[in-house]
Protein backbone atom coordinates (compact mmCIF):
# COMPACT_ATOMS: atom_id res chain seq x y z
CA UNK A 1 0.00 0.00 0.00
CA UNK A 2 1.42 3.37 -1.03
CA UNK A 3 1.81 6.11 1.53
CA UNK A 4 -0.32 9.21 1.07
CA UNK A 5 1.52 12.52 0.75
CA UNK A 6 0.21 16.07 0.78
CA UNK A 7 1.39 19.06 -1.25
CA UNK A 8 2.49 22.19 0.60
CA UNK A 9 2.69 25.64 -1.00
CA UNK A 10 5.36 27.95 0.42
CA UNK A 11 4.92 31.64 -0.39
CA UNK A 12 7.28 34.52 0.24
CA UNK A 13 6.88 36.80 3.23
CA UNK A 14 6.51 40.58 3.10
CA UNK A 15 10.26 41.10 2.51
CA UNK A 16 10.84 37.90 0.53
CA UNK A 17 11.24 37.36 -3.20
CA UNK A 18 10.38 34.74 -5.79
CA UNK A 19 7.25 32.87 -6.67
CA UNK A 20 5.56 30.23 -4.57
CA UNK A 21 7.26 26.87 -4.11
CA UNK A 22 5.06 23.77 -4.13
CA UNK A 23 6.52 20.70 -2.44
CA UNK A 24 4.70 17.46 -3.23
CA UNK A 25 6.47 14.22 -2.27
CA UNK A 26 5.98 10.97 -4.21
CA UNK A 27 6.86 7.36 -3.42
CA UNK A 28 10.19 7.80 -5.24
CA UNK A 29 10.95 11.34 -3.95
CA UNK A 30 9.85 11.26 -0.34
CA UNK A 31 12.57 13.07 1.62
CA UNK A 32 13.13 16.66 2.74
CA UNK A 33 16.90 17.12 3.02
CA UNK A 34 18.26 19.65 5.51
CA UNK A 35 21.75 20.88 4.56
CA UNK A 36 22.17 23.59 7.20
CA UNK A 37 24.58 21.74 9.50
CA UNK A 38 23.88 20.96 13.13
CA UNK A 39 21.04 18.52 12.52
CA UNK A 40 17.66 18.87 10.88
CA UNK A 41 16.44 22.48 10.74
CA UNK A 42 13.02 23.03 12.37
CA UNK A 43 11.59 24.41 9.11
CA UNK A 44 12.69 21.29 7.20
CA UNK A 45 11.10 19.13 9.90
CA UNK A 46 7.87 21.16 9.72
CA UNK A 47 7.71 20.76 5.92
CA UNK A 48 8.30 17.02 6.29
CA UNK A 49 5.59 16.75 8.94
CA UNK A 50 3.10 18.71 6.84
CA UNK A 51 3.72 16.69 3.66
CA UNK A 52 4.18 13.23 5.16
CA UNK A 53 7.75 13.03 3.87
CA UNK A 54 10.84 12.04 5.87
CA UNK A 55 13.24 14.75 7.13
CA UNK A 56 16.90 13.83 6.57
CA UNK A 57 20.15 15.47 7.73
CA UNK A 58 22.04 15.88 4.45
CA UNK A 59 25.46 15.85 6.15
CA UNK A 60 24.90 12.63 8.13
CA UNK A 61 22.93 10.69 5.49
CA UNK A 62 23.88 11.95 2.00
CA UNK A 63 21.90 10.47 -0.90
Amino acid sequence: MAKTYKAVKISRGSTGWGGPLVIEPTDQRNKVVSVTGGGIHPVAQLIADMTGAQAVDGFKAPP
